[in-house]
């Protein structure tokens, strides 16, 4: 049984000339992480680790949006800062409109700190 309420944090960082907002809630499940510069979802990529044959990595699907190699690399290392403090799968809804690797460790920054 789930307890509520679920326990969320927010913010927003102005990067690289656009608002981006934060968001993360904790779910009895699993962990939801959304990133956005435009106020919608974006894509949505589910991430849990994968322990299957001794491996210990990550399993990462897009259910639903733009399947490439940058939204690959935010959605393991947006899972890996999740999991830092929890082992729970990640729900990831990502909307960035410049692909920068400014913009992506600013990113990262900004989930660590909500997580912490």
């Amino acid at each position: 049984m789930s307890s509520f309420p679920v326990t969320s944090r927010q913010g927003s960082e102005v990067i690289e000339g656009v608002k981006t907002d934060f968001h993360i809630s904790n779910y009895s499940d699993r962990t939801l992480v959304v990133v956005t510069q435009t106020g919608k979802p974006g894509t949505f990529i589910h991430v849990q680790r994968d322990s299957s044959s001794g491996r210990n990595g990550l399993s990462i699907n897009v259910l639903v949006g733009k399947r490439d190699d940058v939204t690959m690399v935010y959605a393991r290392q947006i899972a890996e800062v999740m999991h830092k403090r929890s082992q729970k799968p990640v729900l990831i809804a990502l909307c960035v409109l410049n692909d920068s690797p400014v913009v992506f460790k600013k990113v990262l920054q900004n989930l660590e700190t909500l997580s912490a």
